[in-house]
């Protein structure tokens, strides 16, 4: 759950609702009931009418809260009062016809749908709607996703007419999009349906998920901060040329050297930031793994602190908690194809100015089998109208460049978040030492 540390897939059959099963002679024990017997009474009881034992009230979750503007069904009060208005938009001074919530709740005994795995989970928007009883006295409010509410159903047996008798604990507000504020064309596009409940590994991608609590902005705005300055007389650019100067025309295979500069970043990382050492991973195949991450976190802590860690998001992340200084921020590109942020929809509307030591990161492209995969790139210079990259276990086998580049505007902000080397995947979240909005 967002936010709150609450996975409803790790939640048990009867653990919200405590649900008496029926007993029955023969007990379709297998071993004292014949196979076809067992199999048989195993079903009856599974789905019998009297399993929930003349229950209509249940604790549940919410998942959508979003309010509507015309008078609801369930309410026949105010279809009485506003029949014979040309147009139902209900107006704000309006008691009687006063703006309603409608609420998605997951019941883990009763849904035969899927849980969400987040509050932008397609899923969503299969659920029925629940209303808010009309005698409750918590007041029609927007409930946070993962708020435990009592939910009491007119009909049980076809699971209609829900409505919401109290709150038994308030969840925390997450800043994300409405699944259900958006037509199915969101989801189906271009007559091909996208995967629901996030089933392609996609939705809990570090990448996406970092934006959520960032600020967004707006047209209007701009996000500034500084380049790095040298230290002990080396800039970003002296460090990084020396990088690429040990490593042109060479790679990971190269040799013991090779081998070693690897381990040299390796052991930086690991002991001065995780306090121990680990071995670099090499596979059967002579490939190095994952060393990219602290490729960039080895040539930035050269300069200035920074929140070095053996992953992109990682270190993203103490971005994001403004370790050191630094701040993590949303472009304005959301990807397009398999790299589209469907899970979160958050892109910054603000102008983004470039500066040297910004570290970019773009999502992985076919392999959603791990939250933490990206890759991210520096700037180490800006010249000729460019913000000039480098990055580190690029092309195969892996080595370190710095020949690429993101185009700037005339006011030294970025114009676009697609690199010369990777046009079709857009960095999606950048770090900057000391970012502000203005």
């Amino acid at each position: 759950m967002a936010g709150g540390g609450l996975d409803f897939f790790d939640l048990g059959f009867g653990e919200t609702n405590q649900i008496k099963e029926n007993d029955s002679n023969p007990s379709a024990d297998r071993r004292r009931t014949a196979t076809t017997t067992t199999i048989r009474l195993s079903s009856e009881r599974a789905f019998a009418k009297d399993t929930l034992e003349n229950r209509n009230t249940f604790n549940g979750y919410v998942i959508n809260a979003r309010m509507v503007t015309v008078p609801l069904m369930e309410d026949p009060t105010k279809l009485a009062q506003l029949k014979s208005k040309v147009s139902y938009e209900i107006e704000n001074d309006n008691a009687a016809g006063a703006a309603s919530w409608l609420y998605k709740v997951y019941i883990p005994e009763l849904s035969p749908l899927q849980p969400p795995k987040s509050a932008t989970d397609p899923v969503i928007q299969l659920y029925p709607d629940i209303t808010l009883w009309s005698g409750a006295t918590i007041g029609s409010q927007d409930l946070p996703y993962g708020t435990q509410v009592v939910v009491r159903f007119a009909d049980l047996g076809n699971m209609t007419g829900g409505t919401i008798e109290a709150i038994a604990h308030k969840g925390n507000p997450t800043a994300q999009a409405d699944p259900c504020g958006q037509g199915l064309q969101a989801i189906y596009n271009n007559g091909t349906p996208a995967p629901v409940s996030g089933q392609d590994g996609k939705h809990n991608n570090l990448t996406y998920t970092l934006k959520r609590g960032l600020p967004v902005g707006t047209s209007s705005q701009r996000v500034v901060g500084s380049d790095l300055p040298k230290k002990d007389g080396k800039s970003l650019e002296d460090v990084v040329n020396v990088e690429i100067a040990f490593w042109r025309g060479k790679n990971e295979n190269s040799g013991p050297a090779w081998n070693d500069r690897i381990q040299l970043y390796q052991d930086y990382v690991f002991m001065e930031y995780h306090n121990k050492p680990r071995q670099a991973i090499k596979g059967s195949d002579g490939v190095y793994y994952h060393w990219s991450a602290i490729y960039i976190s080895w040539i930035m802590s050269r300069i200035t602190p920074f929140p070095a860690y053996s992953y992109h998001t990682g270190y993203a992340g103490g971005a994001k908690r403004e370790k050191h200084g630094w701040t993590l921020w949303i472009t304005n590109d959301l990807g397009s194809g398999e790299v589209e942020d469907t899970v979160t929809g958050l892109k910054g509307n603000y102008k983004i100015q470039a500066n040297v030591g910004d570290v970019l990161i773009y999502p992985p492209k076919g392999r959603w089998g791990k939250k933490t995969n990206s890759h991210g790139d520096a700037v180490y210079k800006i010249e000729d109208g460019k913000a000039w990259l480098t990055g580190g276990n690029l092309e195969f086998p892996g080595t370190a460049l710095a020949n690429f580049t993101l185009p700037l505007d005339a006011a030294g902000n970025y114009s676009g978040f697609a690199s010369t080397r990777k046009p079709r995947n857009p960095y999606q979240i950048i770090l900057k030492k000391g970012g502000r909005l203005e």
